[in-house]
């Protein structure tokens, strides 16, 4: 990255940090897609997006929770899966094509957003 300035990853980092502690998620994909931008290589995209969205979320849990925004129930409930899905796809990252990483996460948004919108949760 660099062609892009610090100002640049300043940015990146403020924007991507806003977005995860408004929404709870959508910061990775501010880094991972500024990061390719920049033109880091897709994998290496990902792999920083997601160390990033760690630390922010890290963050973000601490403010929800002391807020009172947490379930211990729902956390461990996801948490196995979350173990074994994470390691694979942290196996198959740096084995997979760039084109295929690209059409992977655009399908996994276009998803997540048509259950966002069409699919009504419990308020």
């Amino acid at each position: 990255m660099k062609e892009k300035g610090k100002a640049y990853r300043i940015g990146l980092g403020a924007v991507s940090g806003f977005l995860n502690g408004l929404l709870g998620t959508g910061g990775g994909l501010i880094v991972l897609t500024g990061l390719a931008h920049a033109g880091e290589r897709q994998a290496c995209a990902h792999a920083t997006a997601t160390a990033c969205t760690f630390l922010y979320t890290l963050f973000s849990a601490i403010t929800y929770t002391t807020a009172g925004y947490f379930d211990l129930g729902l956390l461990l409930g996801v948490v196995p899966g979350m173990a074994v899905g994470g390691y694979i796809g942290a196996r198959l990252l740096g084995k997979l094509p760039d084109r295929a990483l690209k059409l992977l996460l655009g399908g996994s948004l276009m998803v997540s957003g048509a259950m966002m919108i069409f699919l009504r949760g419990q308020q």
